[in-house]
């Protein structure tokens, strides 16, 4: 129940400032450099994501980030530290750090860690993670939309271990559509398409996650995720495609939808799954899975 813990670990954060910020009337002023190191190896991450044919590896890219959210006060006041990757990237292993880091230098902290940053504040939430576009599903956009949720031991500001129960753990599962699949049946050349996913029946696509600055919700919002920009000739896909989504994992059944469009031009397919599924993986499509190719 991972997923249950990244909710209640954010939704009693106080709403504050992000990028190393204090909170709108902090009760500590003190703030120091800290750092911590992670390795690919403990988590599939977001990061930049490759394929050799038989699985696919991950190495940190620069601009990488984690949220840090931590109480750090008797008064159960939080912050929200950007630590941003400073070494590491290209490889599996990087430093994290940040200069004004709230986690106090003495004493034990469980800070929750969500990968990646987000630094949205709209009114409702000050953390908010959106899937609900992801331009054309290449391979080498894909970590963009790959949620991790970890929380970590700190001990006199030091990165420890990480607890029972909470080392970093996918948010999100994958679909992929491979090159070649023939998603149209009627369509010649090249054209664009978006491509759409919905659930059906009982299956949620959770497409957006956050909390309410209210500080007592917290929730994920149900809703479709597009492509946008699909590249498709005589009908079929041009490269391998991929979309990050969420669901209510551990069913035992799943039906999703999915959607091309062109114009005022659709067509729609059954996706029917009658295993679970799980966060983490990646789920490829077949052909089998679009026949009996549908005209526009």
């Amino acid at each position: 129940m991972k997923f249950t813990r990244f909710l209640l670990g954010i939704c009693c954060a106080a709403a504050a400032l992000v990028s190393c910020s204090k909170s709108d009337s902090p009760k500590v002023e003190e703030t120091h450099p800290m750092s911590f190191t992670i390795s690919t190896d403990d988590v599939p991450t977001k990061t930049t994501i490759t394929y050799d044919g038989s699985s696919y590896s991950h190495t940190w890219k620069a601009g990488d980030a984690f949220s840090v959210i931590s109480i750090v006060t008797a008064e159960s006041e939080y912050y929200m530290d950007k630590f941003v990757l400073t070494s590491g990237a290209g490889t599996k292993t990087g430093t994290f750090s940040c200069a004004t880091s709230h986690i106090p230098t003495t004493g034990s902290r469980q800070p929750t860690l969500i990968y990646p940053y987000t630094d949205v504040n709209d009114g409702f939430g000050w953390w908010v993670r959106s899937l609900a576009n992801q331009g054309n599903g290449s391979l080498a956009n894909l970590g963009d939309y790959a949620l991790i949720y970890a929380q970590a031991y700190f001990v006199d500001g030091e990165f420890s271990h990480w607890p029972s129960g909470g080392s970093p753990d996918f948010q999100v599962a994958f679909f992929k559509l491979p090159a070649g699949l023939q998603i149209v049946g009627n369509s010649s050349g090249s054209h664009s398409v978006d491509i759409v996913l919905s659930g059906s029946g009982s299956t949620e696509v959770r497409n957006e996650f956050l909390n309410s600055e209210t500080k007592n919700t917290a929730t994920t919002n149900t809703g479709d995720i597009c492509l946008n920009g699909v590249s498709i000739t005589d009908g079929k896909l041009v490269q391998d495609t991929y979309i990050a989504f969420g669901s209510n994992w551990y069913s035992s059944s799943y039906d999703f939808v999915i959607t091309v469009k062109e114009g005022t031009n659709s067509v729609s397919y059954s996706l029917n799954r009658t295993s679970s599924m799980s966060k983490g993986k990646v789920y490829n499509l077949k052909q089998s899975h679009f026949d009996p190719v549908q005209n526009f």
